[in-house]
């Protein structure tokens, strides 16, 4: 991990702030047109277009987790245009401790996220402990 580029900080910033709910600082680090992609079909899954529906999102994430969720990132991988992260999203839903592998890719522009594209390593158990309905 290449622990020295901008993007590695970046990125680490934002995962501390939304595991704080820090709102201001996401906002520092996401562009207002920000469009960030989430997988599946589930009720978390769709494409969230812009600050306030990213923020949504997020409200709607705190509301399913039983507590705060928590983010163990494992790798960065940086290039000039972006990041991939590979992590654990760790947290209960439901009265169920989760711990779900996945990789969020990261388009970053002058400093801030202007896309995010989401990855489950298993869709199915993403899909199940966030089932739409």
């Amino acid at each position: 991990m290449d622990t020295g580029h901008p993007h590695v900080e970046l990125v680490r910033r934002l995962t501390a702030a939304y595991s704080a709910q820090d709102r201001t600082t996401i906002e520092a680090l996401i562009a207002p047109d920000c469009v960030w992609r989430v997988p599946g079909h589930n009720v978390l899954a769709g494409e969230y277009v812009g600050r306030e529906a990213i923020f949504e999102l997020f409200r709607t994430i705190r509301r399913l987790f039983d507590g705060p969720a928590r983010f163990e990132i494992d790798d960065v991988a940086v290039s000039d245009t972006g990041a991939a992260v590979c992590q654990y999203g760790i947290g209960i839903v439901g009265g169920r401790s989760v711990r779900l592998k996945e990789c969020l890719v990261y388009t970053i522009r002058d400093g801030r996220v202007v896309e995010m594209d989401e990855y489950q390593f298993s869709l199915a158990a993403f899909d199940e402990i966030f089932a739409a309905g």
